[in-house]
């Protein structure tokens, strides 16, 4: 049995393949993270937990859904309110780029 690596108390349950095949987070631990990320006020894509192990892997929609249909679709929502502002700042910067595209 493997334990949470950010508790320290509850069986963990999730894996994250970037590191391996062992265990890492608990449920609750891992919802909290995703919680916390999602409800940041920044358009980032959430990165995996372990930023020391990896700092340019980040969660897929599906790996996020996975854990919570709802958790999935806030983030969803966030990837598209990002790509929207994304979109608007290339616009914003490049006029001219509207007349090709």
């Amino acid at each position: 049995m493997f334990r949470c690596k950010a508790c320290l108390d509850a069986r963990a349950e999730w894996t994250f393949g970037c590191h391996g095949n062992k265990p890492e987070l608990c449920d609750g631990c891992l919802r909290l993270y995703l919680q916390s990320s999602i409800d940041a006020n920044d358009s980032r894509e959430i990165c995996c937990p372990f930023g020391d192990k990896c700092k340019e892997v980040t969660l897929a929609l599906q790996d996020v859904s996975t854990v919570d249909e709802e958790f999935g679709e806030k983030y969803r929502a966030k990837l598209a309110k990002s790509a929207m502002n994304s979109n608007a700042d290339l616009l914003n910067y490049d006029p001219s780029f509207l007349l090709w595209a």
